[in-house]
């Protein structure tokens, strides 16, 4: 759902923006979740938070095609299919791995993800200001 409606977004204000902004939900979806007093509020959060990797998810695989030489287009996104699934299984892994730490617990380990994911942000303008040349 993230990729269908982030892509009316990112139409109207750009992939630039529209990822800042998916980031933002993002963040803030997974730091909500390390204080939720019980399961019954996970449900909502977790929405948003789908719906925000959808977003920039979209946006990042759009922008890979748009550099990749065209002739090995489909290549080069099964390449970038298989990386994302890599590190989103690694990701899996390790957050389950802190979860189970008894010093960590679940809070923790979302508050951790969050600034792991902290990275992104200094990385943005290197990925977008390619794509203003």
């Amino acid at each position: 759902m993230g990729g269908i409606l982030g892509g009316r977004l990112i139409d109207r204000i750009g992939q630039e923006m529209s990822t800042r902004i998916a980031l933002f939900f993002s963040f803030v979806s997974i730091l909500i979740l390390a204080v939720i007093p019980n399961l019954g509020f996970a449900w909502p959060i977790v929405f948003i938070f789908g719906l925000s990797y959808g977003i920039y998810q979209t946006v990042y695989f759009a922008l890979a095609m748009h550099y990749t030489e065209k002739r090995i287009a489909a290549s080069m996104f099964s390449i970038f299919m298989a990386v994302t699934n890599i590190g989103q299984g690694v990701g899996f892994a390790l957050a389950g791995g802190l979860a189970d730490v008894p010093a960590i617990g679940f809070r923790w380990a979302f508050v951790i993800i969050t600034l792991f994911n902290l990275v992104a942000l200094p990385l943005l303008p290197l990925v977008f200001k390619n794509k203003k040349d």
